[in-house]
């Protein structure tokens, strides 16, 4: 024989061939198989391959069977979640609170107070009718605002104040900025 047969998996390109000759006792028999063809040789190679077949068909199934029901069960529950909203979850339908919700509207009572100490927002601004914008905030927006602008901190460190994630603090800035960009332009 003078043709080299590829017997190290590094030189098979096929996957699922290169794979089943990774496992030593595979390779043997393989190797058996080409050096010493006989039926018997070439029936263990075929059922040992058959066998490594059929467990990578079933790994490949019940992987694919995870994910899909993962997903399944992400789609339902958010169903339910959005069907069953909690009270204060629902966002409110005003004209001047988009994308607020009642969670937003509450007081926390851990939070700092908006008038503690003598700098405030309310103290630095000069123009009314920023002002007046300002009144109309929530409570948590306008101390979200008060903590950045006036008290300097960063949004990790009202984070931890408020003790929730920084990215809420930039979603309540955020929202924040924008009622107020409405109020500005609008007429109050």
């Amino acid at each position: 024989m003078d043709k080299k047969l590829p017997l190290k998996s590094t030189e098979i390109k096929n996957p699922l061939i290169k794979g089943f000759l990774e496992n030593e006792m595979n390779r043997e028999l393989y190797k058996k198989a080409i050096y010493d063809f006989t039926e018997e040789n070439k029936r263990l190679v075929e059922d040992a391959f058959a066998e490594y077949y059929e467990r990578v068909r079933r790994t490949a199934y019940f992987s694919s069977m995870i994910k899909f029901m993962g997903i399944d069960f992400d789609k339902k529950l958010r169903k339910l979640n959005n069907r069953f909203m909690l009270t204060l979850d629902q966002p409110l339908k005003t004209e001047t609170n988009e994308g607020s919700t009642m969670k937003d509207m509450l007081i926390d009572s851990a939070a700092p107070s908006l008038y503690e100490g003598d700098d405030t927002l309310s103290s630095k601004i000069s123009d009314k009718k920023l002002c007046e914008a300002l009144e109309r905030l929530t409570q948590k927006q306008a101390i979200v605002l008060e903590m950045i602008y006036v008290k300097e901190l960063s949004n990790k460190e009202i984070a931890d104040i408020f003790q929730t994630s920084p990215q809420n603090i930039s979603n309540t800035h955020k929202k924040a900025l924008k009622k107020l960009k409405t109020l500005m332009e609008g007429d109050l």
